[in-house]
């Protein structure tokens, strides 16, 4: 019996510092249960059934672990890759590509239709209506504060920037939904919501989220979003930044692209030429692609997933936060010998959001542009003003996270979103920018 799994992730683990031992950890979604829970909540959304306290939260992932080589597909030279549908014999555990599956087909067929529906509609003026001194006076006086949400496994971070009666939500990534993908900490960014709504003297369903940064397509980034969409904080007039161009043809990132297309919503391409106030993108420096095109002159191809994340730079007042998102080493190499961290001042920023939620994987411990000064990424990160390095994950979610070396790395200065001070369980990790006031909440 053969069973079809979409491969959603493989996570390269060096699981010491000393020894540099690499292991594997490779999430296949089952595809026939991911299409079942989908119809489920589907159901629920029409005659309002709702899940019982309780009851068991289902899970389309299926988890290889410590895998010491990525496995071939039988009969082949390739080895499995993010992105792809691959049988497995439920017998012998062998591999085969499953791309002429008609389930397998109609999900890529799907992505690759709702994809170019959002590019045609793709926003063209980054400030459309708004003009763009407006956004700058709005910007030069206004209080900002950043709740780093504890969503589990995933990241979220809400920035809430507010100027007298005025105010603007900005999120970047948005993972956890609380049933259909199995990550029950959604609840936590309703908290958040629910404090800025007070902070605000708002009505709480009255708050919305007008800009919405995504660094990559995994499900611990953008699994919150239908969640969100629901309960109305993203709606038509929000703004959305994400790469429409590579191919990840999931369940959930097929989700997300329906509601987008349903709403309208415009969709920004992030490289580093689009102009945002406030905002700088470090990476990519192009369009990145997960396969060769004609169509595009200027484009690099990037096989695994989390090298296509998108390196957001904030600066508000005279503070600077950098999302690094899950980036990898080939993903810092790219952004270093483009030049973009050079150009934008890496060494600059006051906050530093850790990536790939403290493995070594995304550690910033690599050559550094600068070699004559900083012969590391980190070092030039540290030699600034920085003041607080943030890390977003639950620990030990899988072998490797936190690494004990990061951790170290960072010392007294790494603030965490799923814990405070006494280790105990917390909404989220708040900042006060200026200030550099502090709380959990």
């Amino acid at each position: 019996m053969k069973k079809l799994y979409f491969v959603e992730n493989i996570h390269t683990i060096s699981l010491s510092n000393e020894e540099r031992d690499v292991k594997y950890i490779i999430t296949l979604e089952d595809v026939e249960r991911s299409e079942e829970i989908a119809q489920r909540e589907l159901d629920q959304e029409r005659f309002g059934n709702e899940h019982r306290d309780g009851e068991e939260i289902p899970t389309p992932f299926v988890f290889l672990r410590d895998i010491n080589e990525i496995p071939r597909l039988k009969d082949s030279r390739y080895a499995l890759h993010e992105g792809q549908y691959v049988y497995q014999d439920t017998e012998t555990g062998d591999f085969e590509a499953a791309y002429k599956d008609p389930l397998a087909k109609s999900r890529l067929n799907k992505n690759l239709r709702l994809r170019n529906k959002l590019i045609a509609l793709r926003g063209n003026n980054e400030h459309e209506g708004e003009r763009i001194e407006d956004i700058e006076a709005f910007l030069a006086n206004a209080h900002v504060e950043s709740y780093h949400v504890n969503v589990g496994h995933g990241n979220c971070t809400i920035i809430l920037i507010s100027n007298q009666d005025d105010y603007r939500l900005w999120m970047f990534d948005c993972g956890a939904k609380e049933k259909q993908y199995g990550l029950i900490n959604y609840p936590n960014i309703l908290a958040c919501l629910a404090t800025i709504a007070l902070r605000l003297k708002k009505e709480f369903a009255e708050l919305h989220i007008s800009k919405l940064f995504i660094s990559h397509w995994h499900y611990d980034h953008i699994s919150g979003f239908q969640s969100l969409l629901q309960d109305g904080f993203i709606n038509a007039q929000t703004q959305c930044y994400i790469n429409l161009y590579y191919a990840h043809s999931s369940q959930c990132g097929n989700d997300m692209l329906t509601k987008l297309v349903q709403l309208g919503v415009k969709c920004y391409e992030p490289t580093d030429s689009l102009q945002i106030p406030a905002v700088k993108i470090l990476h990519p420096e192009c369009r990145i692609r997960k396969w060769a095109t004609p169509k595009d002159e200027n484009y690099r191809i990037v096989t695994k997933m989390n090298n296509t994340s998108v390196v957001y730079s904030i600066s508000i007042g005279i503070d600077t936060m950098v999302f690094p998102g899950d980036l990898e080493k080939q993903g810092w190499d790219a952004m270093t010998s483009a030049a973009t961290c050079q150009k934008h001042h890496l060494c600059t920023t006051n906050y530093y959001c850790v990536s790939h939620h403290g493995s070594m994987t995304g550690h910033v411990d690599i050559p550094c542009l600068e070699r004559n000064h900083y012969p590391k990424v980190g070092n030039c990160i540290k030699a600034g003003p920085l003041q607080k390095a943030i890390l977003m994950g639950r620990n030990k979610a899988y072998p490797g996270i936190y690494d004990k070396g990061v951790e170290n790395y960072w010392g007294n200065i790494l603030r965490y979103s799923e814990h405070d001070n006494q280790n105990s369980n917390c909404h989220a990790y708040v900042l006060e920018w200026g200030s550099g006031n502090e709380w959990y909440l």
